[in-house]
């Protein structure tokens, strides 16, 4: 097996297409391993990933929740990212509408924080 960075636009693009036809996504990724027939078999991301962990307050409207959004896409826009990370808990009231705007779910799971 062989790590290697991931250097440019086109190969991120072409191992995150790998991930998506396998069912898989790693939002960000900045490595590949590959086989020893140099196959691509992982990837993962060891780089700052743009996720945005957004409040809005429990008496807004939906509306209210997709504004803030939009503003939310243009400020990363604006920072250069192509994507964004959402995490968000199924039992937000916005939840039920984030397919909607675009965002595709990476899957089920919690998150973990920790010193290393």
């Amino acid at each position: 097996m062989k790590t290697y960075q991931i250097t440019t636009p086109v190969e991120s693009a072409y191992v995150h297409n790998l991930m998506v036809m396998d069912g898989h996504n790693v939002p960000c990724v900045s490595h590949a391993v590959s086989d020893d027939q140099g196959q691509i078999i992982a990837a993962f991301s060891t780089v700052y990933a743009p996720a945005v962990f957004m409040w809005v307050h429990s008496a807004q409207t939906p509306m209210v929740s997709f504004k803030v959004f939009c503003h939310i896409r243009q400020t990363m826009r604006d920072l250069g990212h192509a994507r964004i990370i959402l995490p968000t808990e199924t039992t937000s009231p916005y939840y039920q509408y984030l397919e909607r705007l675009g965002l595709t779910r990476l899957g089920a799971g919690e998150l973990f924080i920790g010193e290393i």
